[in-house]
C-alpha cells in the first residue's frame, strides 16, 4: 500500500503550519509599555488585597517581565490563580503559588473577560525574590498553595 502524493503534500502543509503557529506563539515576548494602572490581587485564606502599585514596583514588575519569551505550557503542576497576580493595563502575570520560578501570562480583553491561557514565562530566582518582596509588602506571601 502506498501513500498518494496527494497525502503526502497535505501532510508537509501540515506539519509546516504546525511548526509556523508554535515557533510564532514560541518568539513573542513580553512587551508591557503602560505601567500607569499596575495592581496587584492577592486573595488567599484571610488575605484580600487588591491594591494599585506604585510607580517604582510596577517599574521593577515591568522589568522583570520585558522581553521575556512566551513559551507553551509544558503540564506545570505550580498551581496559577488570577487571585494571586499582578497586572498591567491587560496582561495579568500569574506567578507560580508553590515556588515554581515560573509566572503564567493571561491577557484581559476588552469585553472584561479574561481568557485562560497555557502561555508561560520563565523567571530567575533573584526575579522571583523580587516579586515575593512586592507581595510580602502588602501583605501576601508564598508559598500558598
Amino acid at each position: 500500500m502506498t501513500i498518494s502524493k496527494t497525502c503526502k503534500i497535505v501532510a508537509v502543509i501540515f506539519i509546516a503550519l504546525f511548526v509556523l503557529i508554535y515557533m510564532g506563539i514560541a518568539m513573542r515576548k513580553v512587551n508591557v509599555t503602560d505601567i500607569s494602572g499596575a495592581m496587584i490581587t492577592f486573595v488567599y485564606c484571610d488575605t484580600n488585597i487588591n491594591e494599585k502599585l506604585t510607580s517604582e514596583e510596577a517599574e521593577i514588575l515591568k522589568n522583570i517581565v520585558n522581553g521575556k519569551r512566551l513559551g507553551l505550557g509544558g503540564g506545570f503542576s505550580c498551581g496559577f490563580t488570577p487571585d494571586i497576580s499582578f497586572r498591567f493595563v491587560n496582561m495579568f502575570f500569574l506567578p507560580a503559588n508553590d515556588t515554581c520560578e515560573i509566572i503564567k501570562v493571561e491577557k484581559q480583553y476588552k469585553n472584561g473577560k479574561r481568557k485562560d491561557s497555557d502561555i508561560y514565562i520563565l523567571i530567575t530566582e533573584e526575579e522571583k525574590q523580587k516579586i515575593y518582596d512586592i507581595f510580602k509588602k502588602y501583605g501576601g506571601y508564598f508559598p500558598c498553595v
